[in-house]
């Protein structure tokens, strides 16, 4: 059925990651609203800057769920192959353990997980006000892996 689309690869990509988008901000909005009504949550940073860096987060981590989809053959190969991505990327990216606590050389090899810059510019925006100039390092790594799991996610995708 998806072949008879009328439109490239590229195109059919890209209109998955706006659905699965507009998807993800909606349940982020439901998130908060529930965290500042049941449990008092304090934004100390800017609402747009976190509503931009969501946004741009969102789009990065996304990419990887269509990569997977582009690249599995079928549903019992996606689970393992997504479970084989994001549970090292948690685990490493400092969003359950802070990064300060692994030995020097995994800070460092850690800096450069694709979660890692959206766990620490998350924790910068709303605990210390940053603004997303100050975060330049952090979308320049989300940028990176954005246009690279795009780019694998078109090149690999097949009909089957």
């Amino acid at each position: 059925l998806l072949q008879m689309q009328p439109g490239r690869i590229e195109e059919l990509i890209a209109a998955n990651a706006i659905h699965y988008l507009i998807i993800t901000l909606l349940s982020l909005v439901t998130m908060v609203i529930v965290g500042i009504v049941a449990f008092n949550f304090n934004m100390r940073g800017s609402w747009i800057n976190f509503g931009v860096f969501a946004s741009l987060s969102a789009i990065m981590v996304l990419g990887f769920g269509l990569l997977i989809g582009s690249w599995a053959k079928n549903e019992n190969q996606s689970a393992p192959l997504s479970n084989l991505i994001s549970f090292p990327m948690m685990f490493l990216s400092g969003s359950f353990f802070p990064r300060f606590l692994y030995p020097a050389w995994l800070q460092d090899v850690t800096a450069f997980v694709p979660l890692t810059p959206v766990v620490d510019g998350f924790r910068r925006i709303i605990t210390e006000n940053a603004s997303l100039a100050s975060l330049t390092p952090e979308l320049a790594i989300m940028a990176v892996w954005t246009l690279l799991v795009y780019g694998l996610a078109v090149y690999l995708f097949r009909w089957e």
